[in-house]
Order: structure tokens, then C-alpha cells, then sequence
């Protein structure tokens, strides 16, 4: 079933640039043995990347979200307890939109999405325990094997706060 979602063509590299793809070794700029390597893992493919502008509606979100399988998982504390607002604005800037998120008193929750240049659309739940500054993340991904690419891109996105 084809899956409403509206982005630019995967080749399209337009839109806000993080260097996180350079802190993961997925090309750029003096990053030529990171791109091979990369390469060589994911049998030949083109670099990974997201792209922008992705939208995807609850609906879709929610019912690939009860299909798909855990993909990948993240744990990690941060330096500084950020508002819910500051985390959705750091992740979109790496491309990877909030498609929910509350402040349930002692965590924020949120919903992200992000799709990659290969047109896989990957999900993920993420919880902010205030007290710790705890992070933990559920990924999942229409391409398993991606799901912890992803995870690692919403890691990286994080990276001020860490």
C-alpha cells in the first residue's frame, strides 16, 4: 500500500544542513573513507541521508507504527534538560519531524519521523525523564536495517544537549 507522504526527490539535497551527516561518516566534505566504508556495508547503495519536507499523516504514522517491528533502541542522558520545543526544533533541523509530543509532568514524549534517500520511512518513540535527563528511544523502520542509522541521526541531532 502506498503511503502518503510528500518530499522532494531523493536526490534533492536542499534544505538545512547539520553537518551530522560528516560526525556519522556518511560523506561530505574530508569524509572520504567514511562514505566508502558505508557503502561497503549497505551492499553498494548511495550514502544515506533524510531528506526534507517529509509530512506523513496520524493515521498512516500510527498504524506503521502497531505493524513494524523494534528496530533499534537509544538510551543516553543529556547535560541539560532542553524544553520539549527545543528538542523538536533540533531534531527537525536534522530532518526528522515531530508528529506528536506532551509534557506528561515528570517525562515529555514524542513521536518523530523521519524518510531517507532511499524512500524507507523510519518512526520513533522517544521519552525525556526531566529528573535524569534521560533519553530513550524505540526505532522502528520500514527497512530494519536502517533502523539504527536513523537512531544514530537522532542521536546526533541531540548532540548540544549532550
Amino acid at each position: 500500500p502506498a503511503i502518503p507522504l510528500s518530499s522532494p526527490a531523493p536526490g534533492d539535497s536542499s534544505g538545512p544542513s547539520s553537518g551530522y551527516d560528516d560526525l556519522l561518516g556518511f560523506g561530505g566534505a574530508g569524509e572520504g573513507s567514511g562514505s566508502s566504508a558505508h557503502s561497503a556495508t549497505n551492499g553498494g547503495r548511495q550514502p544515506w541521508s533524510l531528506v526534507p519536507k517529509v509530512t506523513i499523516d496520524q493515521n498512516t504514522f500510527q498504524s506503521l507504527w502497531e505493524s513494524l517491528a523494534d528496530g533499534a533502541t537509544l538510551d543516553l542522558t543529556l547535560g541539560e534538560l532542553p524544553s520539549s520545543d527545543q528538542v523538536e526544533s533540533l531534531a527537525a533541523e536534522n530532518r526528522i519531524y515531530c508528529m506528536a509530543s506532551g509534557d506528561l509532568g515528570p517525562q515529555f514524549k514524542f513521536y518523530f519521523f523521519g524518510r531517507d534517500n532511499l524512500g524507507v520511512l523510519h518512526l520513533a518513540e522517544v521519552e525525556l525523564e526531566k529528573a535524569s535527563r534521560r533519553v530513550t528511544a524505540t526505532v522502528k523502520s520500514e527497512d530494519p536495517a536502517d533502523a539504527q542509522t536513523f537512531a544514530d541521526s537522532f542521536m546526533a541531532s541531540l548532540g548540544a544537549l549532550l
